[in-house]
């Protein structure tokens, strides 16, 4: 699918330490499904997106002349394996990435741009074997350390990153010793990420949207990025997005529309919250009875739940979506540390939740960290009563998104 619109809503630096492409980034993404036949989807569901690198066509070039062989961006390679003893399911651990090319025609391009984890770091087993390839004895002595000594590889990814990409210019004297086959066979192959589905399709048409936040993750002292969350929120109106939705019926919303509803979320954790809001709408534009929804959202601070809070607010204010809406943010300078849990146990959510959460017909539905999935449980425990939430675990009537763990309880 194309993207239709790709709206920036928390553009950020986490620290000093970051740089303005790789700080904190959350985007709405909306994606044009009538290009690949409008699949259907619910919100709940997931979408499983397939990366592509960010690497200019110039820079791969320049990675390409460091191989073996004279390689250009544009050749075709066709794999094929002869060791007939050699089970696939073996190859599939320890050769994923030639699996993805074999018995087929692959453009370099293709290969380097969208189906090698060239981001990933290079393994010790890996480092073993080039240090036999290294043409400068403190390049092949530093190699056969990284592969037997998991204390000194270790302190080499943080100092710095032992990536694939980086290889040639980490170690010079590897310089037209690597073949491709030998990447090939040891390079891993880029996986699909999941990410939930943040719209109704009833309600939105042929269109389906994404809430994506930019992967941050430390480096020793340096910050780097998640592969797919960088692509995405770096993708721009007209790229095409390789996905398949995954259903997922556990985190559906309950079959019967007036069945009473809470919603509990942080941050993106709000994508699938956000899809079920519109399919009340949906209902509601029906003319169907919807019950009681009310919704506890979490967030750092106020400037990166802007966006959120607008968009609840917004829900709020139509008759019968949301009843009532609680904010509380973590990290507020100036104020006290509130999380969800927090909320749920204070006096005004506290009384007017209870009943609701008592109600043998009400359904919760929790997404975001495990930890705060679980102080949330906790939470209703509290304040109701541990027989009411054990009983809504039993009926399916409890659904936890958890960073991509569906669970229902």
């Amino acid at each position: 699918g194309a993207i239709t619109t790709k709206d920036d809503v928390i553009i950020s630096k986490a620290d000093h330490n970051v740089s303005y492409e790789n700080g904190r980034r959350t985007c709405l993404i909306k994606i044009d499904l009538n290009g690949c036949g409008s699949p259907p989807y619910e919100p709940g569901d997931h979408v499983r997106v397939f990366p592509r690198n960010i690497m200019s066509k110039g820079t791969l070039q320049n990675f390409l002349d460091h191989l073996k062989g004279d390689l250009f961006v544009d050749d075709q390679i066709y794999a094929s394996f002869a060791d007939d003893k050699t089970a696939m399911s073996t190859l599939n651990v320890h050769a994923p990435l030639l699996v993805t090319v074999l018995d087929t025609l692959v453009c370099l391009e293709e290969l380097f741009i969208e189906r090698a984890a060239v981001f990933n770091t290079i393994s010790m087993e890996a480092c073993q074997d080039l240090s036999f390839l290294a043409q400068e004895e403190h390049e092949r002595k530093a190699l056969m350390e990284f592969g037997w000594n998991e204390e000194k590889y270790d302190k080499a990814k943080i100092e710095c990153g032992m990536k694939w990409i980086q290889i040639f210019d980490l170690f010079p004297s590897l310089s037209k010793m690597v073949s491709l086959e030998f990447l090939l066979c040891n390079m891993k192959s880029n996986h699909a990420r999941s990410y939930s589905v943040s719209s109704c399709k009833a309600f939105v048409g042929s269109e389906l949207h994404l809430i994506v936040g930019r992967f941050l993750y430390s480096q020793g002292d340096k910050i780097d990025v998640g592969v797919c969350s960088n692509y995405l929120t770096s993708s721009n109106q007209g790229d095409e997005i390789k996905f398949r939705i995954e259903s997922v019926p556990s985190f559906h919303y309950p079959g019967n529309s007036s069945s009473p509803v809470i919603f509990i979320c942080t941050g993106t954790g709000y994508a699938p919250i956000r899809g079920l809001l519109q399919k009340r709408q949906y209902f509601h534009s029906r003319g169907e009875i919807l019950g009681p929804a009310y919704l506890i959202f979490g967030s750092r601070r106020v400037d990166e739940g802007v966006f959120f809070q607008s968009e609840i607010e917004g829900f709020e204010r139509k008759d019968g979506i949301l009843a009532k809406a609680f904010f509380c943010y973590s990290r507020e300078p100036g104020k006290e540390k509130e999380y969800t849990s927090d909320v749920l146990k204070s006096g005004k959510c506290k009384d007017l939740l209870r009943p609701i959460a008592e109600k043998p017909e009400t359904h919760v539905f929790i997404c975001g960290s495990a930890n705060m999935a679980e102080d949330c449980k906790q939470a209703m425990r509290d304040i109701s009563s541990p027989s009411c939430i054990d009983k809504m675990e039993k009926e399916n009537r409890l659904h936890c998104d958890v960073f991509g763990a569906i669970l229902s309880s």
